[in-house]
């Protein structure tokens, strides 16, 4: 019960990224508008999830653990654009970590390093030792991410991690059960990063609009921005996100009404619409 977009774009030649989220959650019984799919890792990460909440969550926590291990370190390590995709790689394989490790015990009472190092010594047989390896493989995350951030220098980037691993999204991604609807309204609209705030605000409006046809979608949503994290006067790091205005919404409604997909009464067709079969 999910759709969240996010988007690369640009303001007067710097990095943006618009990020949108329904509020809908609930079971298959009942459901409420009332659950926010926006964390932060920390004021230059933010992350929005989709899937079963608790596994979201899970893997979500696993990156900001990575991360602030980054930051302690002496000096810090810093986010590099050069080898950003790598730094992403790292908290995601600690994670498939930690699901061998959950399914290890839950059948073993071991560890996975514990499994390993039984087979290893021939303590476990062979059969169940290449079963085992066999279910560990076939571990899913059973969730989604999106990962919005800005480099050292500025560039903003996007990342989808699912089952498929981590994926660099160059222009916009969506994830959860509204998501294959959205990115169809963003391909149609040609959405792409070198586009203004302005007219990336509007796509991902229209595509949270059009992916809340889905049962599963919920109808209200929130749009924000985000900007590079900047230095506060007391030397903390604060991130920039901000809100659309009351007024930026009901331009963006207004516009959806007269640009987005409206009702047919109906077309005719000409005298001729067919091939005569000869």
């Amino acid at each position: 019960m999910t759709l969240c977009i996010a988007s690369v774009c640009q303001d007067r030649e710097r990095d943006r990224i618009v990020i949108a989220t329904d509020w809908k959650a609930g079971t298959d019984i009942a459901a409420a508008e009332n659950e926010d799919k926006l964390y932060w890792i920390n004021d230059n990460i933010a992350v929005m999830i989709a899937g079963t909440v608790t596994r979201a969550v899970d893997l979500k926590n696993t990156y900001a653990q990575y991360f602030l291990w980054m930051l302690r370190q002496v000096p810090p390590i810093g986010i590099k654009a050069e080898n950003i995709s790598d730094t992403l790689r790292r908290p995601l394989a600690m994670y498939h970590k930690k699901l061998a490790d959950e399914y290890c015990y839950r059948t073993m009472k071991l560890s996975y390093k514990a499994f390993l190092d039984a087979v290893g010594k021939k303590q476990i047989p062979k059969s169940i030792a290449t079963d085992t390896f066999s279910e560990i493989a076939k571990l899913e995350l059973d969730s989604q991410l999106i990962l919005c951030m800005f480099a050292d220098d500025g560039t903003a980037f996007v990342y989808k991690v699912d089952d498929s691993g981590l994926e660099l999204c160059n222009n916009f991604v969506a994830i959860g059960s509204g998501a294959i609807i959205a990115e169809g309204a963003l391909y149609q609209r040609k959405q792409d990063f070198r586009m203004s705030v302005g007219t990336t605000l509007y796509n991902v409006y229209e595509a949270m609009e059009l992916g809340s046809i889905s049962p599963t979608v919920g109808e209200q949503h929130t749009l924000n921005l985000l900007r590079p994290p900047r230095m506060a006067r007391d030397e903390t790091v604060k991130n920039t996100m901000v809100d659309t205005t009351k007024a930026t919404d009901a331009k963006l409604a207004k516009t959806f009404k007269s640009f987005g997909p409206r009702k047919m009464k109906g077309m005719s067709l000409p005298k001729n619409a067919f091939e005569v079969d000869a």
